[in-house]
């Protein structure tokens, strides 16, 4: 049977493709970095799921460093498992970007950098990978229903739940490889590239003041929460 090493799926958009994915079929190997979570998450795809075998590996310490969780440990952990997908010639990876990476991102730089390399590094391996039956996909999200800080976790038409979205990316696999996946989002990132290109001193003018009331209502958020 086949296998999904699915990483973050502890919460949110992993946690979502964790059950999706058990629910088509696939043994699962959840990675994060709560123990305690990892066996909650696993405990719950058992109970729905009991013919489903789901393993937990503990990611280790929280990592600081953005560039550490989004790029190094992609890159590694796709390093560790192409070699055995080459040799089936069949495999699925997909890799979970943003849109923050796919043109300005002030105020969170290193963020939106390290999202435009999970992009570039995606894109570029699908290209590698198609010779070989290798599905590889990037997924290009905007604000989704999850609790991140300065988010409600409510669903609206635009910040779809987690689960709706996972549905739409499911099913976007092998039909598109750079994809925003829910329809609101693919609007979204449509019109964000387009104008990126033909006015990019308009579109870094009105992110930046977007991010930046993003960034006062988390901070309220946060000051709430001490």
């Amino acid at each position: 049977m086949s296998v999904a090493v699915v990483t973050g799926a502890t919460d949110g958009i992993g946690k979502a493709y964790a059950r999706q994915l058990a629910a088509l079929g696939l043994n699962i190997v959840l990675v994060g970095r709560s123990p305690s979570k990892l066996q909650q998450v696993s405990d719950e795809i058992s109970m729905k799921l009991p013919t489903c075998s789901v393993a937990e590996v503990p990611s280790g310490e929280h990592f600081g460093d953005i560039i550490n969780c989004n790029i190094m440990s992609m890159a590694r952990l796709t390093n560790l498992l192409l070699p055995a997908m080459r040799g089936k010639k069949r495999g699925l990876i997909v890799n979970i970007g943003s849109v923050a990476g796919t043109g300005f991102a002030p105020m969170r730089t290193t963020y939106g950098a390290s999202k435009a390399f999970v992009d570039k590094f995606t894109c570029d391996l699908a290209a590698e990978c198609r010779s070989d039956g290798i599905v590889v996909q990037s997924i290009l999200p905007c604000y989704v229903a999850t609790k991140l800080p300065g988010l409600s976790g409510k669903s609206s038409l635009d910040v779809p739940t987690a689960e709706a979205y996972v549905v739409a990316s499911i099913n976007s696999i092998g039909v598109e490889t750079r994809t925003a996946a829910y329809w609101f989002h693919k609007i979204l990132l449509y019109w964000t590239e387009v104008l990126y290109f033909f006015a990019p001193s308009l579109v870094q003018r009105l992110t930046t003041q977007f991010i930046g009331r993003k960034g006062m209502m988390m901070t309220t958020t946060n000051n709430s929460l001490e």
